[in-house]
């Protein structure tokens, strides 16, 4: 599984179907769940982008 942020913005929605294109898992950090609904893909991680935050999201994500 990766983990991509800006999953629903105009790059990070690319990578995120590039990503399914090739049959990767993917995660994508978002700030609401809302604007993920237009994201290709994915399972929406919600949080903010402190790198403390997101490594205590996917430590209990395990």
């Amino acid at each position: 599984m990766i983990l991509i942020t800006g999953g629903t913005g105009f790059v990070g929605s690319n990578i995120v179907d590039k990503a399914r294109g090739k049959g990767l898992s993917i995660r994508c950090l978002v700030r609401s769940e809302a604007g993920f609904q237009s994201a290709s893909g994915g399972e929406p991680l919600l949080g903010e982008s402190s790198p403390l935050i997101i490594t205590k999201k996917l430590i209990l994500l395990r």
